[in-house]
């Protein structure tokens, strides 16, 4: 043991320490009651308030700093202020961990890593975002990929294991969000690489307004953490699966060609073992990408993605009577009927930000989604008019069918588009933004929003 330890720590070499830092503000109008839809989302749960003018002031740093030849500290803190009619702070990150050469432990909040240089619609996961405000946790994972033993030259896994609580306004007060994922890679990055895994949450414990303390014994988080059925302490619709189970299945491919590379990636959803056997097999968030070596050029890259969430394995739920008439259907994807808030954080969509709007309760507190079957067409790109000056759009095209439950009748459309050219002198630590946006349709209406913004960045 003691050898598994240091081997997993060892680390040859040291570096300096390391901080980095910004401050900014931004200045945004729009004609309607709120700002344009890609001006707020993806976003980390920065915007918590609804109004047609908004001013954001924000600032953090992340930084590390080395204690032993084996170890390295990490910390950091992101906090905003805003205004809207009035004046909102909060912290959005707080972290502290410790890095080894190939484990990293981890405590408060920290946002997920925003990936394919901010071209997703939901960074390259139907349920892994960066959308909402990050919650606090406590994570154990291996620092990143780390080789397999005995097939270091061709596969390695990364993994992680966390717990957290998600505070504030919920249906389920206080409940705990348990995580862990596993994936695998294989090949190298001058070559075909693929990448394959899942992510599992599990919601579990709170106090429900219907059942009082919910299970959160010692007893009970084996039967959470595996995906077993609840025992006679748990609320009757746990019978078959303990908590409100969910995660999704992944893929990722990477192929280098000539003058740069090209990405396929899928996303299945599951929230039961209909999803997990992949009853709703035609659900999925599928992307393809290109990015040039050359980071200068008038285009650089651009992320296609398809989103198709109608199915949720058929309209029909049946687990009794004749085997060919059963249906495990019925999905309703980031809903549930005991954490009725859903996968939802302090207002904000978990999952893909394409599923919207949210259910807001007689309290305004949010009742999970109104509309989880959506098809959806998006493209992302971004490159350079010369060196410093850079353009990025955001098109997105969605139909959406609301729930099994409550559809919408037609189904709505909804545009929604962002245009940004950021101005960065290579001289001076001082990035300038200037965006605007446009959204047209009957299920969030329509918009036009403008927003300035300032950058001051520094590193030590």
């Amino acid at each position: 043991m003691p050898f598994l330890i240091f081997s997993l720590c060892y680390s040859a070499s040291a570096q300096d320490s390391s901080i980095s830092g910004w401050a900014a503000f931004s200045s945004s109008v729009s004609d309607g009651e709120t700002l344009p839809f890609w001006f707020t989302h993806n976003q980390n749960g920065k915007y918590t308030q609804q109004g047609g003018a908004y001013q954001l002031l924000e600032t953090g740093f992340h930084g590390d700093y080395l204690v032993h030849s084996l170890a390295r500290v990490d910390y950091g803190l992101d906090a905003n202020i805003s205004y809207s009619g009035k004046l909102v702070g909060q912290v959005n990150q707080l972290y502290l961990g410790i890095r080894c050469k190939r484990l990293v432990l981890r405590v408060g909040a920290f946002a997920n890593p925003v990936l394919f240089v901010g071209l997703s619609s939901s960074n390259g996961s139907i349920i892994r975002t960066v959308n909402a405000r990050p919650y606090p946790k406590i994570r154990l994972s291996t620092n990143g990929f780390i080789p397999a033993p005995f097939l270091k030259r061709s596969l390695s896994f990364k993994a992680e294991y966390d717990e957290g609580v998600l505070y504030g306004p919920r249906v389920v007060k206080r409940p705990r969000l348990h995580h862990k994922s596993f994936f695998i890679r294989y090949g190298n990055s001058s070559g075909l690489r693929v990448e394959a895994g899942m992510n599992h949450y599990v919601f579990w414990g709170g106090i429900s307004p219907v059942y009082g303390q919910l299970p959160d014994g010692i007893k009970d988080y084996p039967l959470y953490v595996l995906g077993k059925p609840g025992n006679t302490d748990f609320p009757a619709t746990d019978v078959n699966v303990a908590g409100n189970q969910l995660g999704d299945y992944s893929i990722l491919v990477t192929k280098t060609v000539k003058g740069g590379v090209l990405k396929f990636y899928a996303s299945h959803p599951f929230e039961d073992h209909s999803g997990m056997e992949f009853d709703n097999l035609p659900d999925n968030l599928y992307g393809v990408g290109y990015f040039k070596d050359d980071s200068n050029s008038f285009f650089e890259g651009f992320i296609y993605e398809f989103l198709f969430t109608k199915q949720q394995s058929g309209a029909k739920h049946v687990v009794t009577g004749p085997k060919s008439g059963r249906m495990r259907g019925l999905d309703n994807y980031f809903n549930h009927g005991v954490y009725a808030s859903g996968f939802t954080y302090r207002g904000f969509a978990m999952p893909s930000p394409l599923f919207f709007p949210l259910v807001i309760n007689n309290e305004g507190v949010a009742a999970g989604f109104a509309n989880n079957r959506v098809i959806a067409h998006h493209l992302g790109a971004r490159g350079n008019f010369r060196p410093g000056l850079q353009w990025k759009i955001l098109l997105t095209s969605t139909k959406n069918f609301g729930t099994y439950g409550s559809p919408f009748s037609p189904a709505k459309k909804q545009f929604l588009s962002y245009c940004e050219v950021k101005f960065a002198p290579e001289a001076e630590p001082v990035e300038l933004f200037l965006s605007a946006g446009v959204d047209i349709g009957n299920l969030s209406g329509g918009r036009v929003g403008v927003m300035l913004k300032v950058v001051r960045t520094f590193s030590k």
